[in-house]
């Protein structure tokens, strides 16, 4: 008998079976297609719901060495998404605290913050100085004076964070921090004095009494450091953060 024949039979006698029969047949038999298309119903699925409800990230700063309060983060950036009049529905603004280097052994945060810089993803970062110092020498950060107005200027301009440019282009001394465990950074960043190329890369700030209600920066005594990467295009926010996260007011 052809093959054909006997597959007709025997699914004509499983028509007669009880139902847990039949169930148990067509599970023996074609429990494979229904794990296949299964899978690829889920993936589909779950890809399209990503791309449905996925937000724009419009801007993003990272904090290093902070602690939220988890009480009143999400009000916080309520607020800066009003301020910056952003469409919540389609865009999204991201505050990351999660990187606590002092504090943990794990090499993979220092890792990951490198990984959104590299992949030009961060538009600012907030950080104690001694950790501030270690991000400068990869040339990421926007000489601040470029894109204060001059109001800003005013106000900012005698806490500014000076880096010597001709050492960023050297490199010498930044090899050497990473080679030799006793190396201490003795640069007295809040003056240009004695630089070659001095320019402000960043702002020594303290943020305002609304603002430390929701952060608190574990700096040891460290001033804090505003930076903005030169790559962002996110500028106006970045100053609206700025201002809004130390207080100024027009």
């Amino acid at each position: 008998m052809a093959a054909m024949d006997e597959f007709r039979e025997e699914r004509e006698r499983v028509k007669t079976q009880p139902l847990k029969k039949r169930l148990e047949y067509f599970w023996e038999y074609y429990k494979w297609h229904v794990l296949i298309i299964a899978f690829f119903l889920i993936f589909t699925v779950s890809m399209l719901c990503h791309i449905l409800t996925s937000k724009d990230t419009v801007f993003m700063a990272a904090f290093i060495d902070c602690v939220p309060n988890e009480e009143t983060v999400d009000r916080y950036t309520a607020e800066l998404e009003e301020l910056f009049g952003i469409d919540t529905e389609e865009e999204q603004l991201i505050l990351d605290s999660s990187f606590q280097i002092s504090t943990e052994a794990d090499p993979t945060t220092t890792e990951i913050l490198f990984v959104r810089i590299a992949a030009q993803e961060l538009d600012v970062l907030l950080a104690p100085e001694d950790l501030f110092d270690r991000y400068i020498y990869n040339d990421v950060f926007i000489d601040i004076r470029e894109v204060l107005s001059p109001e800003q200027l005013a106000y900012y301009g005698d806490s500014f964070y000076y880096v010597d440019y001709a050492k960023i282009i050297d490199q010498t001394e930044y090899e050497e921090s990473l080679t030799d465990i006793t190396y201490v950074d003795t640069t007295n960043h809040r003056s240009p004095e004695g630089m070659e190329q001095p320019i402000p890369v960043g702002i020594y700030v303290t943020g305002s009494e609304d603002f430390q209600e929701h952060y608190t920066f574990n700096s040891d005594g460290q001033e804090v450091v505003f930076g903005l990467a030169g790559y962002s295009e996110c500028v106006d926010y970045a100053l609206q953060f700025l201002d809004n996260m130390t207080g100024r007011v027009e």
